[in-house]
């Protein structure tokens, strides 16, 4: 779970390693990140401006008081903390100003006193020789700020059209808990993944594929793994722009859908020109042969009918008569889990569920 919020804040703070193209300020990035993803937001936010790899990404180096440049105070506000609509073009050029200066240090940006801009700033109407540390701490007291980011949290999270009944929820409660990040995701999934019933949000690929490598037991084969990832649009640290991956319905185009599926069938059956197709790829990384062998554990093996319900509970929400009916095809009442073939058996129901619409959705 720690590792899903971290993945939510790379995608929130987005930087990306064609652009930096310094390995070590995209591990700082992800150290800060895992550091402070369960502390306090308003920390984090300061130190990602203070980022190496976020000043490179969005320019601020190239910000300095006789040239400013407004790209990271732009997205500070409008992607970070407040949102679209909640702020000034005065605010954004304020903003900018405070940030004059900010450029790359060893561990973290640091300013240059010859490059600051150290005359007075006016945002959201408080007036003073502002840094960015005191800017951030002015937008924090805005009204927004809550809101904003529980918004996005429920998306990434569970719906992509959160209710605004919940954003009001869950912005309140980060509100009351001064920007604490650890209860209010505590909070969020106690009571969220309670529910009985499916969301309605699309698998991203990375949740996806790790499901089905859990499920099945599988031995990651990661450069193979950040391979398929590429291919559904989801390669880590390389979003396509600076608001990151949109997710929704992006996560299910056709072609996306059709390579999930071809996946699946790679791994219960094996498919020799796939294999081909990947190894070719992959030959100048030098790894091993793209290869597979899923286990899946079954509790009650007692007859075919607890197979099929232990599974439909485990991958999906709910059955329609249809698919119940052609589960039965697959594994038939007389189903001897005794029987040579079994395994193989019960790997074509996972196959089938995997590959069924319901199993995309969270």
């Amino acid at each position: 779970m720690r590792e899903k919020i971290n993945l939510f804040f790379q995608n929130h703070f987005v930087v990306t390693l064609h652009t930096v193209k310094v390995p070590f300020w995209i591990y700082k990035h992800y150290e800060a990140i895992n550091t402070y993803s369960l502390g306090n937001y308003k920390t984090l936010v300061k130190d990602m401006v203070y980022s190496n790899a976020m000043i490179k990404y969005l320019d601020n180096h190239q910000n300095k008081k006789d040239a400013i440049n407004e790209n990271l105070g732009r997205e500070l506000l409008e992607l970070f903390t407040l949102g679209e609509g909640h702020y000034t073009e005065a605010d954004i050029k304020n903003t900018a100003l405070a940030l004059a200066g900010l450029t790359f240090g060893d561990e973290k940006g640091v300013y240059r006193n010859a490059t600051r801009v150290t005359t007075t700033k006016t945002v959201f109407g408080k007036t003073g020789i502002f840094n960015i540390d005191d800017v951030i701490d002015v937008i924090f007291e805005q009204a927004n700020t809550p809101y904003f980011l529980a918004e996005k949290v429920l998306k990434w999270f569970f719906y992509d059209t959160p209710p605004k009944e919940l954003i009001e929820k869950y912005g309140k409660l980060l509100k009351d808990v001064h920007f604490e990040l650890k209860p209010f995701f505590q909070a969020l999934f106690t009571e969220e993944c309670k529910q009985s019933t499916g969301g309605n949000q699309i698998k991203n690929p990375l949740c996806y594929l790790l499901q089905v490598h859990h499920d099945l037991s599988l031995t990651p084969n990661y450069t193979f793994l950040v391979f398929l990832l590429k291919n559904q649009g989801m390669d880590i640290y390389d979003q396509p722009n600076v608001k990151g991956w949109k997710g929704g319905h992006d996560w299910m185009t056709t072609q996306l859908y059709t390579e999930r599926n071809q996946f699946i069938d790679f791994v219960i059956d094996g498919n020799v020109q796939f294999e081909k197709t990947a190894n070719r790829r992959l030959e100048k990384f030098n790894v091993d042969s793209v290869h597979y062998d899923p286990k899946l554990t079954i509790s009650n093996k007692t007859n075919a009918q607890a197979i099929i319900n232990e599974l439909c509970d485990r991958m999906i929400f709910s059955t329609n008569p249809e698919m119940l009916a052609s589960l039965g095809e697959l594994l038939k009442y007389d189903f001897d889990p005794k029987a040579e073939n079994a395994n193989q058996a019960i790997l074509r129901v996972y196959q089938y569920l995997a590959k069924s619409p319901e199993f995309q959705i969270v």
